[in-house]
């Protein structure tokens, strides 16, 4: 949702909304690892917040690829 907006502003958004979700995800990766001895509900939160972020980015890789490979193969024959 927020890449389909941004690719208004900038025909290179999905990348950059990628690479932004998977720099905010490594915090809540670093936070599991440490939070994961102590508390349990803060664990779960984490992994699903991070997950969430990680897992955002496949809708926008697969749609990058449809995007470039869109043109006939025959070009390049």
């Amino acid at each position: 949702m927020f890449s389909f907006s941004y690719r208004k502003r900038n025909p290179r958004g999905d990348p950059i909304v990628c690479g932004i979700a998977v720099f905010l995800a490594m915090p809540f990766l670093v936070c599991l690892l440490l939070f994961s001895k102590d508390n349990l509900i803060l664990t779960w939160i984490f992994i699903f917040v991070a997950e969430t972020l990680l897992c955002s980015n496949w809708a926008l890789i697969s749609d990058m690829l449809m995007v470039e490979f869109d043109f006939p193969i025959f070009i390049f024959q």
